[in-house]
């Protein structure tokens, strides 16, 4: 399946912003299209009316997410709507969650979390905490305590390391420790990538204090409770040092 990227999709000519809008419609109206109607889409694409009425910006975000394939020849711009069959939008299951968790799932479900690739949902997460900050904190633990959808918890928590510390602090190592106990060896994984990459004493001592029956994992932990442990070492190494100097420079 060929998706042409936001970053090399072409520009586009302000005119052809109606025959997207149709397009996407037929989509959402088509009854064989998986998540077809309006409940699957985050409200921002709806009028106060109900009507399907993207911005321009939107159009491109959903150019990606129904998986629409834009091509520039000769100054001749295509639209090719793609086979759907690498797709799945939230399940029925899903029903009644709010819209902000939709689109978390959505963004999960299209791309992969990746190391060393920022990804949509992070930005997507960021928001629900600052926007719905309880309701968000009470999905990812209901997430970890259900122990299904194992790839899902990972990616979350995944992108939960990527934030900084103190933005999850009161809440993200009880969740992190929770999240090592998981069943499945993939969410611990995650949970000790996300301790690596706070690397604060807590999240060392969090370490430590893991024992993991599946021995890479457990190698993995130790190896990075060693490197933490340097890594603060050093870094108090450094501000004793400059201590020194401040007061032999007063």
């Amino acid at each position: 399946m060929s998706i042409t990227s936001a970053e090399t999709r072409p520009t586009v000519p302000n005119e052809t912003l109606k025959g997207w809008q149709i397009l996407l419609s037929e989509r959402i109206r088509d009854e064989n299209f998986p998540g077809s109607g309006s409940y699957y889409l985050p409200q921002k694409y709806f009028s106060s009316s109900g009507s399907f009425s993207p911005n321009y910006k939107d159009i491109r975000e959903l150019l990606n997410i129904f998986q629409i394939e834009i091509t520039k020849t000769k100054g001749q711009i295509t639209v090719k709507a793609s086979e759907l069959t690498e797709f799945e939008w939230p399940t029925e299951k899903d029903k009644g969650k709010p819209l902000f968790i939709l689109e978390i799932l959505s963004a999960i479900d299209i791309e992969p979390v990746e190391d060393g690739f920022e990804h949509p949902a992070e930005n997507l997460l960021k928001e629900a905490l600052l926007s719905h900050p309880r309701e968000t904190i009470d999905w990812f633990y209901e997430l970890i305590s259900e122990e299904n959808n194992t790839a899902v918890v990972a990616s979350i928590l995944k992108c939960i390391g990527r934030m900084e510390v103190g933005m999850c602090e009161e809440w993200g190592f009880d969740l992190v420790r929770k999240a090592l106990q998981h069943k499945d060896v993939e969410v611990r994984d995650a949970a000790v990538q996300v301790l690596e990459s706070w690397g604060t004493e807590k999240a060392i001592r969090l370490l430590k204090e893991h024992h993991d029956d599946v021995s890479w994992l457990q190698d993995y932990i130790d190896r990075v409770a060693r490197d933490l442990e340097q890594s603060q070492k050093e870094k108090h190494g450094m501000a004793c040092q400059k201590n020194i100097q401040s007061k032999m420079g007063a």
